[in-house]
């Protein structure tokens, strides 16, 4: 067939112009003109559905089975990226809006509240599934009116109307005595707790609920008249539960003596009242000998009574231990180790 140039077709609305003798048509819908020497058409469709339509004036009534928006503003973006953007134009995690990405990364932003709702209804289960490669890694679920976060035998309930978190197996229940908190080689730093800990049993007697370390200053208390000066003071204690152990370090270099008892005084804790207890006692050496006389009897016993913070001092056949069995009270030089019971 010959090349066949035609500068102007001016057909009628309704019409249908046929082209070559292949059968080939262009359908002009009524209400619309075609200008060949454009290739546009103009005027208004009157029905929905027209063939062959590419370009069009003004549309009354349009169907479409993909993306409809009639809006006079944006509501949906897909970029040259292939982002596809709600609420927004570009892609922008700083920005208000949605974004699917074509990797596989969906980012949420909502000003000033959750971005996400993930709602299960009928049952208690996953409400979001993790998995890795296609294998479950862990869950977040809903379990009887609070959440669990874990992996199958390996998770925490966190129990809002109990105040507690508990370990938990998904899908079973409460897990007694059978998570450990760390390991061996991934231990946690430090522990603050308010109240107890209850080691190897739940009952009364298996709580700790006090753990304390600490100096204090000791002095003499009686025994010594006057001014003494001492050239060492110190005191350490370290109380658990109502045990208190203590060490005492105390050093003179000049006092006068008289003849009372010597008591060091004062303990950090008070002994505890019971009566069916002996509070304390303590054991004792010296660094000089030479600063006590050397008689059978009087070589200092230490003890701590009930309800009194005095470390005292006794001679072995019981009388007073006092500051005339010295013989050189300025160069005294005691440490002491005991331990008494608190309330």
């Amino acid at each position: 067939m010959s090349e066949v140039r035609v500068n102007k077709i001016s057909p009628r609305s309704g019409t249908t112009v046929t082209l070559g003798d292949s059968g080939d048509t262009i359908s002009i819908p009524s209400g619309v003109t075609f200008d060949a020497s454009s290739g546009g058409l103009a005027g208004t469709l009157t029905t929905a559905a027209q063939p062959n339509i590419t370009s069009v004036g003004t549309l009354t009534s349009f169907t479409s089975t993909g993306i409809d928006d009639n809006a006079t503003s944006t509501a949906v973006t897909i970029d040259s990226s292939e982002n596809v953007l709600v609420g927004k134009t570009s892609a922008n995690t700083s920005t208000v809006g949605a974004e699917l990405r074509p990797d596989g990364l969906g980012s949420f932003t909502r000003s000033g509240t959750y971005p996400i709702i993930a709602n299960r209804t009928t049952s208690d289960g996953d409400v979001i599934s993790i998995r890795k490669d296609g294998t479950v890694v862990g869950s977040i679920a809903s379990v009887s009116g609070t959440v669990s976060f874990g992996q199958s035998d390996t998770a925490l309930v966190y129990d809002s109307g109990n105040d507690q978190i508990r370990p938990y197996y998904i899908g079973s229940g409460t897990r007694d005595n059978a998570i450990d908190l760390g390991s061996s080689s991934g231990r946690f730093k430090d522990l603050y707790l308010g109240g107890g800990a209850y080691l190897g049993g739940t009952g009364t007697a298996n709580k700790l609920d006090d753990y304390e370390e600490g100096t204090w200053t000791p002095f003499f208390s009686g025994g010594f008249t006057g001014t003494t000066t001492f050239s060492i003071q110190k005191g350490t204690y370290t109380k658990i539960g109502r045990n208190v152990f203590f060490t005492i370090h105390i050093a003179t270099t000049s006092a006068t003596v008289d003849a009372t008892r010597i008591d060091i005084s004062t303990l950090p804790f008070t002994p505890s009242n019971a009566t069916d207890i002996s509070a304390g006692g303590a054991s004792w050496s010296y660094a000089n000998s030479s600063v006590i006389n050397s008689t059978s009897n009087n070589l200092p016993v230490l003890h701590i009574q009930r309800n009194i913070s005095n470390v005292k001092l006794y001679e072995t056949d019981g009388t007073n231990f006092n500051g005339t069995d010295l013989n050189n009270p300025s160069g005294l030089d005691f440490y002491i180790n005991g331990q008494y019971i608190t309330d």
